[in-house]
């Protein structure tokens, strides 16, 4: 979210099923956080996006439905990111080829970082357009770290920062 808001994305919209995660996203300056288990996802974006749909949709989590989903909601022309990997052992989804032929979507996928996006990063905090302090949930001694991580994989936690 910092980081599109930095970049100048003009409306961020955040679907998430865990309320902290959502705490979160109203933190960083989503324009509007959605519950997809309270709320309808779809109708939230055509009312934001006044009918149109989003047309730059990153799938951030290893939500199979999400990434299935994502092509009913988007624009035409829209970009569509995978960045949240799906386990090995269910790792497939459908998509219909006819909303992406039609519509000219794009697709693409994309894992990890690359120095450069890691200059990118580290200019954006240099420069203080991004907050990097804001992304540090704990900050944990050695000794502490076992259980910080056993606390990570919760999901409920950003960065974690080791002080030895």
């Amino acid at each position: 979210i910092a980081l599109a808001k930095s970049l100048g994305a003009s409306r961020i919209i955040v679907s998430e099923i865990k309320e902290e995660r959502l705490e979160l996203a109203r933190q960083f300056g989503a324009d509007r956080y959605v519950n997809p288990k309270k709320e309808d996802l779809g109708e939230v974006l055509k009312e934001v996006t006044e009918g149109i749909g989003p047309t730059v949709v990153i799938i951030a989590a290893p939500a199979k439905k999400a990434q299935e989903e994502a092509l009913l909601y988007a624009a035409p022309r829209a970009r569509i990111n995978l960045f949240g990997g799906l386990p090995g052992d269910d790792r497939l989804i459908q998509l219909d080829a006819n909303l992406i032929h039609y519509r000219e979507i794009f697709v693409h996928g994309t894992s990890g970082s690359t120095p450069l996006h890691n200059a990118l990063a580290l200019s954006l905090m240099a420069s203080g357009r991004v907050n990097g302090k804001s992304f540090i949930s704990k900050v944990v001694s050695l000794e502490e770290l076992p259980q910080a991580l056993e606390e990570a994989n919760t999901g409920n936690l950003l960065k974690i920062v080791v002080k030895p």
